[in-house]
């Protein structure tokens, strides 16, 4: 799920994988004025059960009452957090690599990769 282009969000990336992994945190975003920072593994968002899957959808339900509670594990340590989520700013993209792409279009990515490295 993607929230769509005004819906609110928190602001982070999560790492691909089974837990909801905080992989990044957009600067000055409703993730990081909260405390959230990569590493974290979101447990809840306003006691609801948290995935990769479903976690956009519930930032989003629960923002339209205002702020929301979301609870983190950092290391060992459960953390209660609280988060304004907001519309991504307008200047916000995010990139993604195309399943399947042809394989002129993955060496030109992968020599255009090598070049800013």
């Amino acid at each position: 799920f993607e929230p769509p282009r005004g819906q609110p969000t928190l602001g982070l990336r999560l790492r691909p994988g089974s837990e909801a992994l905080v992989q990044n945190v957009l600067s000055a975003s409703p993730a990081e004025l909260a405390g959230i920072a990569p590493g974290d593994i979101v447990i809840a968002v306003d006691g609801l059960r948290a995935t990769p899957e479903n976690l956009d959808r519930l930032v989003a339900q629960a923002a339209a009452d205002g702020p929301v509670a979301i609870h983190v594990f950092r290391r060992d340590e459960l953390m209660a957090l609280r988060a304004l989520p907001q519309p991504a700013l307008a200047d916000t993209c995010e990139l993604t690599l195309l399943e399947g792409a042809p394989e002129t279009a993955v060496s030109a990515r992968s020599a255009w990769l090598a070049s800013v490295e």
